[in-house]
């Protein structure tokens, strides 16, 4: 997992890939929460109870869900409600900044998550690339823009 140091605080980068295996690790993520102080994450769910899960869950062509967490979210609600990021948002944690396609689901886009956030009172946004599906990276100028809006998003936070 690349590491890039600004003024002597470290930001992880994960490639896509790897981002639902996050919100399966949430015991892991609770642990070191207090040193976290922002989250940008990239077409990364934030709802695993959402009707949108409910149905890709059932799919047999998309059997990803199913792997992590057991079954679909009709066979295993508990699992899906215990890995679900939204869940585990407290007003502890750190500012969230969503970054997703406009081509992609509600849960990319933070929608339950951050009006939690709004609740809670914690710096949240999302941003959108126009045009682009969930997976945005592969595309220069989607990869740009969200890295872009990233970066910009890090020296704001982690410079302090």
């Amino acid at each position: 997992m690349p590491l890039r140091e600004i003024q002597n605080t470290y930001a992880c980068f994960r490639s896509r890939r790897f981002q639902n295996i996050t919100s399966i690790s949430m015991d892991v993520i609770s642990k070191i929460k207090p040193i976290v102080k922002v989250a940008i994450p990239m077409a990364a769910q934030s709802d695993l109870e959402t009707e949108e899960t409910r149905k890709v869950s059932a799919s047999e062509e998309q059997y990803f869900y199913r792997i992590f967490l057991n079954g679909s979210l009709d066979e295993n609600p508990k699992n899906y409600r215990m890995a679900s990021p939204l869940r585990h948002l407290d007003e502890n944690d750190p500012p969230v900044f969503f970054v997703c396609g406009s081509i992609d689901g509600i849960s990319t886009q933070g929608e339950n998550f951050r009006n939690k956030m709004d609740v809670l009172g914690i710096d949240n946004d999302v941003f959108v690339i126009d045009g682009a599906p969930h997976v945005f990276l592969t595309n220069p100028d989607w990869k740009a823009r969200a890295l872009n809006y990233t970066a910009a998003k890090l020296d704001t936070y982690l410079k302090n």
